[in-house]
């Protein structure tokens, strides 16, 4: 007959002291490896935080894009109604403003290159500077708009380039189909064919004859 007590369990064996210490150690390899993980993503969730804040600090909220804007256009208008009055001073120093506080208002750029290269008065013209600023808004818009071309086109003129004045006042009549200016780029066109460059005319020239007292 079989011996009941050879069936119950012995006392549990001993792992050897070198297999314990290697499972010990491995255990706390595992164990800094998942710490070193944690750390890791807590930093990068940390930096991707940081990230998303400066860019939204430098986010310009609505409310101020749009007083930004609305200050611009006024710029726009003191320096067109100075311009056209005959008050080139006044007018250049209005845009050289408008340009200090916002660098990159595509329209103060096109303002200051038209003042440049078409004011009658010889004093504040400068054809060089003039194109740079043309060329540097009809860049940022890929030569797709009118205004500007016309301005480069005046430029060009106010350097002695007629070729490239007529070549760009043409493409300024074919964007400007139907642009109210239409008639006073064809007007210039003719006038650089003619090798002439254009001066602005004051406000009181644009004015309509009154008819004769009686």
């Amino acid at each position: 007959m079989e011996n009941p007590s050879s069936n119950q369990p012995g006392p549990p064996e001993e792992i050897p002291a070198p297999h314990r210490q290697q499972r010990e150690a491995g255990m706390l390899g595992l164990f800094i490896i998942l710490l070193l993980c944690g750390l890791a993503a807590c930093c990068l969730i940390a930096t991707l935080g940081l990230v998303a804040l400066n860019r939204f600090d430098q986010g310009v909220p609505e409310p101020i894009a749009i007083a930004t804007r609305s200050e611009a256009e006024s710029h726009t208008q003191t320096f067109v109604q100075r311009y056209q009055a005959g008050d080139y001073a006044s007018a250049f120093a209005t845009v050289e403003q408008e340009l200090a506080d916002n660098p990159e208002n595509l329209e103060a750029h096109n303002n200051l290159a038209w003042l440049l290269a078409t004011c009658p008065d010889p004093e504040f013209r400068d054809g060089e500077v003039a194109l740079e600023h043309a060329q540097l808004v009809c860049d940022a818009t890929n030569h797709r708009k009118s205004e500007y071309l016309d301005t480069l086109a005046a430029a060009c003129a106010e350097l002695g380039d007629f070729d490239a004045a007529v070549k760009w006042q043409s493409e300024a009549i074919l964007q400007a189909s139907e642009n109210a200016n239409r008639a006073d780029f064809e007007n210039r066109l003719a006038r650089y064919q003619a090798q002439e460059p254009f001066r602005q005319a004051t406000a009181e020239a644009f004015q309509a004859p009154t008819a004769a007292p009686d």
